[in-house]
Parts: C-alpha cells; structure tokens; sequence
C-alpha cells in the first residue's frame, strides 16, 4: 500500500499477511464483525486465518460490541462455521452490560430501546422492562432493526427517556456496521449521541472503554500489553481502544471504513490522518483484510 505523503507522526505499517508479524505476540484480540463476519456469512479467509493463529499456539478473545450475551455471539459463530476450538473466550459489550447491571443499584425495572432480536440482554436477572419511562429507574440501548433502519425509528422512545431524566445504558457503542456488500446499519451508539447532545447522561460499555480490555487482559494473562495485538476494522473503536490500552493495533482497510480512504491499494494519507484524529491515533499496522 502507498502513503501519497509524508506525516509528522509514526506512520501505520502495511502488511500483506498477518503470518509477517505473528512472532512479535502472544496475545490477540480480535473484533468479529467487519473481521471474522458480516453477521450473515463468515469472510472468506478468516477460518484459515484463525486456525493458523490457533496452531502457532497464540491466546486469543474475541471482543465484539454485540448489544447481547456471550453465549448468544458463541452461538452465531457456530452457525457461521467458527469452531470454540478456534478461540479460548468471547466478551460482547451486552456481556458485560449483563454484569453491570446485575451489580448496580439502577433499580429492577428498565426502558428498552432496541430491536426484539436484543431484548434478552437481561434473562436471568429480576428485572422488569417497563413501556413507561417514567416508571424506569434506567434506559437501556441496543440498537435498531436492521440494515433499512433510520434513527426516528427509535426517536420517540430516546425523547421520552430524555423527558424522564434517565440514565441511559448503551450496550453498543458503534455507530454503525457494514455488511458484506457494502450496506450499512446503524448502531445504538447513535441514540447514545443524540441522547448526550440533548443533556441525557450515558454509561458506554464496549470499545474503546478501558474495561472491556480489562476483560481481555484478565483471560490474556499477556507478559505486559505490548505482547497483545488488537485487530479490527473501526477507528473508533477498535483502533482508539487498544491504542489508549498501550497495545499494538491492525486496521482492517476493507471493513467499516472502505471506500473513504483507500482505492486500488493507495491510501490516501491525508483523509486517513483526519479520521485517525489527525493522525495521533494511527494503528500500528494495516491490512486489507483479516487474512494469513
């Protein structure tokens, strides 16, 4: 890949394999969506590119900001062909919003905004969604119905939980996704913007925050964080939350960001620095996509 000029700060390193920097980690954190999937169909080199992994004998969790539980995300890799041998865990941002909850004080019962596919993020808890926001002791986001939605379908609930003064949990901090074809669907970190710009307070769980690498760390057991690589393919999220986590990063070029600053293998440098908040926070490295 070309740089079309030359920065001020440590430029991102482009590899034509994963299998050219492998030696240098013990540890990888991977996203799932935009790297190993769409959410539909497995991409097509990420099997061979984790059984590899697996083979040189590397630790790996997969980090997902999937507004569900754990168990529910094991389940759709099972479905796409990903085997648990592939993995040694899975942390989602419902996950940990399941463990959140489950140890507040927020009161027992909730106002869910969200799709019906995530409205089990709290099974198993005592708790009690209510259609009344003012009867909530908290609101809770997981995002919208599908790749044809707009935020006003969700609007009318955010206002009403705004109107009633609550907290708002968002269990996904992205603002959208990317399919394999190029559709995008949008994510509840959106609702979570509006819902700050108009004076709501919100609690994020997920990339980039800190306690979901803490997760990670704690399954990783790494020699220190500079043995621990962290793939995916949002600036936002992924890049931004292993950088503040002192670990190495891998940008997945042909993911959430393709088309805005890469063409036929040239990367445009200067749209790339401006996403990467002007180029402090680069990833380490650059690929394509999640390949060997």
């Amino acid at each position: 890949m070309i740089l079309n000029e030359k920065s001020q700060v440590q430029e991102p390193e482009f590899i034509n394999g994963l299998s050219r920097i492998t030696d240098k980690y013990s540890c990888y954190i991977i996203d799932l969506w935009g790297v190993l999937h769409d959410g539909i169909t497995a991409y097509p080199k990420a099997l061979e590119t984790l059984k590899n992994l697996k083979e040189e004998g590397k630790k790996i969790v997969l980090l997902s900001n999937a507004p569900r539980r754990s168990s529910k995300a094991k389940e759709v890799l099972d479905r796409l062909g990903f085997e648990r041998e592939l993995y040694d865990e899975i942390i989602t941002s419902g996950e940990i919003t399941f463990n959140y909850v489950k140890n507040s004080n927020l009161g027992n019962k909730y106002f869910y905004i969200g799709p019906e596919k995530d409205r089990g993020i709290f099974d198993g808890l005592d708790m009690q969604e209510t259609e009344n926001a003012s009867e909530a002791g908290f609101a809770i986001v997981t995002g919208f119905e599908g790749f044809n939605s707009v935020f006003e379908e969700k609007k009318k609930q955010t206002d009403e939980a705004l109107k009633a003064g609550l907290t708002l949990i968002c269990a996904n901090p992205d603002l959208k996704v990317v399919n394999q074809a190029g559709e995008t669907q949008i994510c509840a970190g959106m609702v979570a913007e509006y819902y700050e710009k108009n004076g709501g307070k919100v609690i994020y769980f997920g990339k980039p925050y800190e306690a979901a690498y803490l997760e990670c760390e704690k399954i990783l057991n790494p020699k220190n964080r500079k043995d621990i690589l962290c793939i995916g393919d949002s600036i936002h999220t992924d890049i931004a939350g292993g950088n503040n986590f002192g670990a190495d990063t891998l940008f997945i070029a042909n993911g959430i960001h393709k088309g805005e600053f890469v063409t036929n293998d040239f990367l445009n440098l200067t749209k790339f620095k401006e996403a990467c908040d002007n180029g402090n926070n680069f990833p380490t490295y650059i690929i394509k996509e999640f390949f060997w």
